[in-house]
Parts: structure tokens; C-alpha cells; sequence
């Protein structure tokens, strides 16, 4: 589909993956209506992508308050989308909340709302873009935002997979619309771990914090103090003693001085996903006993402290994959590289 003179709704519009979409689709001559929750940051976003624009002109962006919970302020921004701009030929599901509490602590209401916003609303915003879609004669593209924890169980998070995974399957069963005659386009994508503030179940106190590999805390640790990070790698050891872990992608190993908090057993040769600030690095610190034996070239680092907890329960992640996804996530976030002056 071509984004000049489209129109497009992006539920969860105010920060994160809505803010940067919209930003892409404003840049390339669409206009787009933000809903959210975050009504200051969502004001924020519209502003800042009306004043993008050179040479002024008329709003490329509105925003409108929107609980995605209740169908009424989904209908109102469709209905925004026809009073401002003339129309809605793209409809982006994007609004969505994680957790990092276990799911067997969460009560009812936690899980209740992660189905909520995850799934029903969704499915509702897709029937009511299709149905406008069909009213008016016009083709259009529903873009639902899913997560490739839809494709592989994750014990720490399955509420939030299930949501994911319905999501999938309700977008693939709306295949047959693309041969309707105008078109209608039901899609779906799966970004992988990405550094956005997804509202969580419980509050952190922590910053999104920046992915980064391994290596990168290996080689160059001092670079990330004071800085929040999310790190992901297979648990190689864990001395609940020392509260020390140590993490291992390929042929890089780190050993972190820290709790595995919000992890209630522990297995060697599981992936997880931290999250924390690091705190010091200590020269010439001795890592931990190896509860399995480490290629001779492993890179280590020890003596990282990192105040974290985890966040995923990463187990069957393809790091190849990841690591896709992070290289893609930075060239979004930091931009094409610039020419040297």
C-alpha cells in the first residue's frame, strides 16, 4: 500500500512502536489519528509530528483519548479518523501491556485486562475497520501488533503468549478478505524483545533499558554503568550464595552479581532476559565455578553488578533471530548512520 495521502489509527499511539510508526507513516505523506491511554505524552507525540512537518500546513495528527477496553472510544476514533481527515484506510492494533510478575502470583483482574487489551481489543478494532472498510467501498489494511512470543511457549508469560497467539490466529482467519473486490488487508507482526515502556504488571522502578548483547557488556562493561540494559543469554551456572549468574551467548560469558528475582526455579540451560541498571564493574574479579565446562576462547567478564530482575523466560528463543531484531530495533531507534564531516 502507498502511505501518500493515507489516513491511518494507531491505538497505543502516544510512545513506543505507535509513536515511531506514526512518525514513519506522517514522513512519507500520511496522516494519522493517536490513541492512548497517556493523554499528555499522546499530545506530546501529535504536536511533535504536526511541528515535523516543513512549511506548517494543515495537522498530519491528532490525538484523542482512547481506552482500548472499551469499544465506544475505539468506534470515536474511527470517527475521528472521517470528521478530521476524510476517511480511515489503515487501522494499526497496536495497544498492548506485558508483566513481570509471575502469572500464578497475578489475580484475576491482572490477567483479565492483559486478554482485554491484548486480544479483545484488537478483534474489536479490526471488525469495526473492516466493517468501515466494507460501508465505504474503499480498500484497506489492518495491521495487528502481535509478538513472536505468539509462536513459542514462555513459562514466565503465558497469559501474555496466549493473547499473542490468539492474535495470530484470529488475523490468519481473515485471510479470505484480501480477495474481496476492493481488497481488504489483514496482517499481522511479531516483533521480538524490543526496549519500549510497555506497561508492566507490576512497577520495577526501573528505565526501559537499551538491548545489548553480550559481548558488549564482556568487552566494554564500563561504557553501560550507571546505564539500565536488557541482556539476554542462556544460563550457564548460578551460586545462589554469591547471588552471582553467569550468562553465555556463543562464545562470551558474564557473570553477574545479582538475584534471578521473579524467577522462582532456576534451570542451567534455560534463556532469560534480564533487565537492571549496572551498577560497578569490579577489575579483576574471578567469575564463578562453572557448573559445565567452557570452551577454552570464551570471552568473560565478571564482577558486573547489575540490579535487575527478569523480564522474559526466554527459553526456545532462536538467538539468531534476536539478534535480527535488536540490529533492526537500533537502526530504528538511533537512524542511518551519518556521514562523516
Amino acid at each position: 500500500m502507498q502511505i501518500l495521502g493515507k489516513v491511518a489509527v494507531i491505538t497505543g499511539g502516544a510512545r513506543g512502536f505507535g509513536r515511531q510508526l506514526a512518525a514513519a507513516i506522517v514522513e512519507r505523506g500520511g496522516r494519522v489519528v493517536l490513541g492512548d491511554v497517556l493523554e499528555a505524552e499522546g499530545a506530546d507525540a501529535a504536536r511533535a509530528l504536526n511541528a515535523s512537518r516543513q512549511g506548517g500546513g494543515a495537522p498530519v495528527a491528532v490525538f484523542q483519548r482512547c481506552d482500548v477496553t472499551r469499544a465506544a472510544d475505539l468506534e470515536a476514533l474511527v470517527a475521528r479518523a472521517v470528521r478530521e481527515f476524510g476517511g480511515l484506510d489503515i487501522m494499526v492494533n497496536n495497544a498492548g501491556v506485558g508483566g513481570t510478575m509471575p502469572w500464578t502470583d497475578a489475580d484475576h483482574t491482572s490477567a483479565a485486562r492483559t486478554i482485554a487489551i491484548n486480544l479483545t481489543a484488537p478483534v474489536e478494532g479490526t471488525r469495526l475497520a473492516v466493517r468501515h472498510f466494507m460501508q465505504t467501498g474503499r480498500p484497506g489494511c489492518v495491521v495487528n501488533v502481535a509478538s513472536m512470543m505468539a509462536f513459542f511457549p514462555v513459562e514466565f508469560g503465558p497469559v501474555y503468549g496466549a493473547t499473542k497467539s490468539g492474535l495470530v490466529n484470529f488475523t490468519a482467519a481473515c485471510a479470505t478478505l484480501a480477495a474481496r473486490a476492493p481488497p481488504i488487508r489483514v496482517n499481522a507482526v511479531a516483533p521480538n524483545f524490543a526496549a519500549t515502556a510497555m506497561p508492566t504488571a507490576d512497577d520495577m522502578d526501573l528505565e526501559p533499558g537499551k538491548p545489548v548483547f553480550l559481548e558488549e557488556l564482556v568487552h566494554a562493561a564500563d561504557a553501560h554503568v550507571g546505564r539500565t540494559v536488557r541482556v539476554t543469554g542462556t544460563l550457564h551456572s548460578y551460586v545462589p550464595a554469591r547471588d552471582c549468574a553467569m550468562l553465555v551467548d556463543g562464545q562470551n560469558l558474564l557473570a553477574i552479581d545479582t538475584q534471578l528475582l521473579g524467577v522462582q526455579q532456576y534451570h542451567v540451560g534455560q534463556t532469560y532476559q534480564l533487565i537492571g541498571v549496572v551498577t560497578r564493574v569490579e577489575e579483576g574479579g574471578a567469575a564463578p565455578a562453572a557448573e559445565q565446562p567452557l570452551p577454552e576462547d570464551t570471552q568473560c567478564a565478571a564482577g558486573i553488578a547489575l540490579r535487575a530482575r527478569v523480564v522474559k523466560d526466554a527459553d526456545g528463543l532462536d538467538m539468531a533471530i534476536y539478534r535480527r531484531a535488536v540490529h533492526a530495533l537500533r537502526r530504528l531507534l538511533d537512524g542511518p548512520p551519518q556521514p562523516p564531516q
